[in-house]
Parts: structure tokens; C-alpha cells; sequence
């Protein structure tokens, strides 16, 4: 009798770890739930993706750039003043100076494979302002210096620098940055139609 009762008692013991033995593998296999949060904190500490805010074209060739990649370039610092392209008869009107940092577009161009022999630059700004293209001349320097009763003085001297920096601070002005085309040197004064605000991109036309 006791024999019995031992045998059905390790028949019930053998069912009961059987039972819990399937319940364990089948939790152990259920799906992972991924909660929100679970989500948000996996992010956590990564960085977004960064922006591109410059792009320079050349036939098939693209070079796009974030600022912290401009930055990377040789830097070039300048000051520079420009004067109003329109002024009112026996006028002068002077802008500036502004100290300028950026890269200079001799820089930017040295990163393409090869360029034409005489090319032109176009520039778009992000609000579509029409602005004239620019010579392979005019991207080396060779531009008109004015003094400051509005005369030119010599055609060199200058170097056209795209800027991310203005007096030491980042350009964050809306209506300015946060790139902007200026000509630099010894506090030179160009034409005020050479300087460029809010660019964002160059293309290189070969003529």
C-alpha cells in the first residue's frame, strides 16, 4: 500500500517538472517585446546625422559638406569692406569692415580632380537671389579695389574667401548665414555686388 502511494506520488513530482520544464521553454522563446521606451533609450547618445549645408559641383563631380567638414579645410582669415554698387549721385556709401573666417575658394577648387582651364562660378543662395557668376580670376583675387572716395585703385589684392564666421562668431543671422562669399585682405573695399549671403552652393562652368 505505502509502495503505492510512493509511486503515485513521484508520477505527480515527474508530471509537475515535465509541466514547468515546457512552461520555461515556451517563455523563453516568446518574442522580445520592444516597448517605446526601450526604443528611445537604445537612441540614447547617438548623434543625429549631420547636416549638409555647402555643396560645390564640377561636370559629374559633387564635393557636399557639413560645417565641421569646411572647418577641416586649410582655414583663412581676413577683413574686408565693400562698397555700394548703386549709390546715390556724389555719394559713397562704405560697408564694413568685417572680419571674415572661412575657406578660400582656391582651397575649395583644389579639392576636385581636375577643373577647365577657364571656367566661370555660379552661386545659389537659398533665397534664389540673382547673383553674376564669378571668373576663375575673380576666385584667385583679381577683382577691383576701391579707396574710400570710391575710385579704383588696383585690379588684385584680394582673396574671395566662403565664410562661416563673422567678427569671430559663427553666422547665424537668417538673413546672412550661415555661409556667405566676401573679399578679404588688408581691409580692402571691393564692389558690394561680389559679396554673397546665404550661400549654398557653387556650381563650376567651363567656357
Amino acid at each position: 500500500m505505502v509502495d503505492k502511494k510512493v509511486n503515485k506520488i513521484i508520477k505527480i513530482l515527474l508530471v509537475l517538472v515535465i509541466c514547468i520544464a515546457i512552461l520555461t521553454v515556451v517563455y523563453v522563446n516568446l518574442p522580445e517585446d520592444k516597448s517605446i521606451d526601450d526604443t528611445t533609450d537604445n537612441n540614447e547618445g547617438q548623434n543625429p546625422p549631420a547636416t549638409i549645408i555647402f555643396t560645390a559641383t564640377y561636370a559629374d563631380e559633387i564635393l557636399s559638406y557639413t560645417l565641421e567638414e569646411l572647418e577641416n579645410l586649410e582655414e583663412f582669415s581676413g577683413s574686408g569692406r565693400y562698397v555700394k554698387a548703386d549709390p546715390l549721385p556724389d555719394t559713397v556709401i562704405i560697408k564694413g569692415p568685417y572680419a571674415l573666417t572661412g575657406v578660400r575658394f582656391s582651397t575649395i577648387l583644389e579639392q576636385f580632380e581636375s577643373l577647365p582651364e577657364k571656367y566661370n562660378i555660379t552661386i545659389t543662395t537659398s533665397d534664389n537671389y540673382p547673383i553674376n557668376p564669378y571668373t576663375d580670376d575673380n576666385a584667385t583675387g583679381t577683382v577691383d579695389i576701391y579707396d574710400e572716395t570710391g575710385n579704383v585703385t588696383e585690379t588684385s589684392g584680394s582673396t574671395m574667401i566662403l565664410a562661416y564666421k563673422q567678427d569671430d562668431e559663427y553666422i547665424t543671422d537668417e538673413e546672412t548665414g550661415p555661409l556667405r562669399v566676401g573679399f578679404v585682405g588688408d581691409d580692402i573695399i571691393t564692389l558690394s555686388s561680389l559679396w554673397a549671403k546665404l550661400v549654398v552652393s557653387i556650381e563650376i562652368i567651363e567656357v
